[in-house]
């Protein structure tokens, strides 16, 4: 008998935003909707809305510490994630837990600056933060803004200096393991939202196209939260890198699905699992009609030249279609590859030997 899989637990050590589409409750939700088991220390909290941060409240560094110690002496941990943590000695201290405990996957998502621009972690912590964190990663996630400060030069302003950000990136990190650098590429003006992907050795560019929505709040935080969540489910690092690429991008595409304040909203970390009302939305319902469409030809007519040809060509629309709504692929890859799939069976419906109609 096959040993039962375990659903992994995955930690959240970061901010909370009451407005709930960044920090800790971004995270929870990230990791739920991705099939693990979500806890959490709390590492600041925040006064603020999908418009504007008005305060921060820093959590007794001894207290983190504690939080820390007591989850870890009783579950098992399969993957940390650290997102805000404010102050120097807020660092420390969750550098030393995690150096004690040593979680096998931690995902640093270098917290700066809050998407209403206020600054979410005081300057005189970004050394600690190179210092005492840094160290502890396994994967670093920063935007190009964070990159700069943590090079100590201006924003990577093209892919050419991405390039060379993120290898530099990579350099400073520990030299032992398996070490990655995610660097996120959506602050470019212009093309595709780009992310470079490194681990000193590959870099491996991932691209998809850029989503029109003014709900991109806490997609940091989402994208990162979700690396955690899929690391322990993923057979390499970069395998679960673009599975959550393509999780944000799904609840990029759904934000405006929402209606959570008046400034820039969060994303939609349920998308795949919530419908419209009693409905299934008009998306998956036309995936779900097209594939039952091309089932029942088949089963309905049995081999014949029509059906062979009809119904798998309707399966592979309605799988396109989940593929394109769920992950965004482009139609522009799904498009040559249903061609190549209705192809094979106009080809075997050439063959003398099956009958025009059922029955002959």
């Amino acid at each position: 008998m096959a040993a039962e899989v375990k659903i992994p637990n995955v930690l959240t050590i970061a901010g909370v935003d009451p407005s709930g589409g960044a920090g800790v409750l971004a995270d929870v939700k990230a990791i739920s909707a991705l099939s693990a088991y979500a806890c959490a220390v709390v590492a600041a909290l925040t006064a603020q809305n999908t418009r504007a941060v008005t305060g921060i409240f820093a959590v007794p560094p001894s207290f983190v510490r504690e939080q820390i110690d007591t989850l870890f002496a009783d579950v098992r941990i399969d993957a940390a994630k650290i997102g805000m943590v404010g102050q120097a000695p807020v660092i420390r201290e969750v550098a030393d837990r995690l150096a004690h405990w040593q979680p096998p996957h931690v995902v640093l998502d270098p917290v700066m600056i809050a998407k209403s621009g206020d600054a979410l972690l005081e300057k005189a912590a970004v050394g600690a933060m190179l210092e005492a964190l840094l160290p502890c990663a396994t994967v670093l996630t920063p935007n190009l803004p964070e990159a700069g400060v943590l090079l100590g030069e201006r924003a990577p302003e093209n892919l050419k200096e991405m390039r060379r950000a993120a290898e530099r990136l990579r350099e400073r990190m520990t030299h032992a393991g398996e070490r990655w650098v995610v660097l996120k590429g959506g602050h470019l003006s212009h093309g595709d939202a780009i992310d470079l992907v490194t681990d000193g050795d590959r870099m491996i560019e991932l691209a998809l196209p850029r989503i029109d929505t003014k709900n991109t709040h806490g997609t940091g935080c989402t994208l990162s939260a979700a690396i955690a969540a899929l690391l322990p489910q993923s057979p390499d690092a970069p395998t679960a890198i673009r599975r959550a690429k393509d999780y944000l991008a799904g609840a990029l595409a759904a934000a405006d699905r929402l209606d959570v304040g008046r400034g820039h909203g969060p994303v939609h970390h349920f998308h795949a699992l919530w419908t419209m009302g009693w409905f299934p939305d008009f998306d998956a319902i036309t995936s779900i009609g097209l594939i039952a469409g091309g089932v029942l030809i088949l089963a309905m007519d049995g081999i014949t030249k029509s059906s062979i040809v009809l119904g798998p060509t309707l399966i592979s629309l309605g799988i396109s279609w989940w593929l394109h709504d769920q992950y965004r692929w482009r139609w522009s890859l799904l498009v040559p590859i249903l061609l190549i799939v209705m192809g094979v069976p106009m080809l075997v419906a050439r063959d003398p030997r099956i009958p025009d109609r059922r029955g002959e």
